[in-house]
């Protein structure tokens, strides 16, 4: 647009559109090259949005799912406190040779009024590419919740010895507030 306005204000400017004129070029012919411009332009920029734009934000959601599960692989440095997502801290701990994926550790504090904790012995981290999803598998763990004034805690079935649950009695007696 710029550049039409600024041309015809050109040949205006020079009273070249005059001598065009009188040498028997109407405006429509002078400007035939301008709507044509105008009309591939029009048609690149609707093939543009009906087709590219899409099929570019499919290949852009790809790229992104896959650095996310690089960098999350890539983020859990073992025997550091990763926070590789906002305001959820992953801990793994260092590795001993032949058993890699043992141990994890996770807070998650992204709703601050319902904070999580889990603890496995193993984990594993799996991608959905169909649903554009990366999920941390964890395997034998422990799932603590402080939800409505009470801890809730989630063991597996034969996961406790009895000191273990002796401990937890004594836990709940002296911490519980009678709600």
């Amino acid at each position: 647009i710029i550049a039409t306005i600024t041309a015809f204000g050109r040949l205006s400017l020079d009273k070249e559109l005059v001598a065009m004129r009188a040498a028997g070029f109407s405006l429509l012919r002078l400007s035939q090259s301008v709507f044509l411009f105008a009309a591939l332009v029009c048609g690149l920029t609707l093939v543009m949005a009906q087709y590219g734009q899409p099929w570019s934000n499919v290949n852009l959601k790809k790229v992104a799912l896959n650095l996310l599960r690089d960098e999350l692989v890539l983020e859990l440095d073992r025997g550091v406190f990763n926070e590789a997502i906002p305001k959820m801290t992953i801990y793994v701990p260092d590795a001993q040779e032949g058993q890699d994926n043992r141990g994890i550790f996770v807070a998650d504090e992204r709703n601050p009024a319902d904070p999580r904790i889990i603890v496995a012995q193993q984990y594993q981290v799996m991608t959905d590419p169909a649903s554009s999803q990366v999920a941390l598998r964890l395997m034998n763990g422990v799932y603590l919740q402080l939800h409505a004034y009470m801890l809730r805690i989630a063991i597996p079935y034969g996961t406790l010895s009895s000191k273990q649950m002796r401990k937890l009695a004594h836990i709940a007696r002296t911490y519980d507030r009678g709600y």
